[in-house]
């Protein structure tokens, strides 16, 4: 098992050292498909530690974790990097890691 995903389950099967209720941020929502020619929705539930934010979507996970308790998006900030760390292969043990900065706004080119 990869390090990131022991870090990645570590963070889920427990509230970090330290973390208290309110240091961290729920929100619950019903995503509607963006496709008006689709009736489809989505449960997620995203929370917001110190260490970072989990994105839960029902019915979606990771390679490593049980049915109901995987978190398939995370987003941290790492050694100064944002990056987003993304599960899209549940039978993938590795993740994609997305490294957000050139992203970051003062890098738009003007023209």
């Amino acid at each position: 098992m990869t390090n990131v995903i022991k870090k990645l389950r570590r963070r889920r099967l427990a509230e970090p050292k330290g973390e208290r209720e309110r240091d961290k941020v729920k929100l619950e929502a019903l995503l509607i498909d963006a496709d008006p020619s689709f009736s489809d929705r989505q449960p997620i539930k995203v929370v917001a530690y110190q260490q970072g934010v989990v994105i839960d979507a029902k019915g979606y996970g990771d390679c490593c974790s049980a049915d109901g308790h995987g978190s398939p998006v995370f987003l941290e900030l790492y050694q100064g990097q944002l990056r987003l760390i993304v599960f899209a292969d549940i039978n993938e043990q590795d993740p994609e890691i997305i490294n957000l900065d050139g992203a970051k706004e003062d890098r738009r080119i003007v023209t």
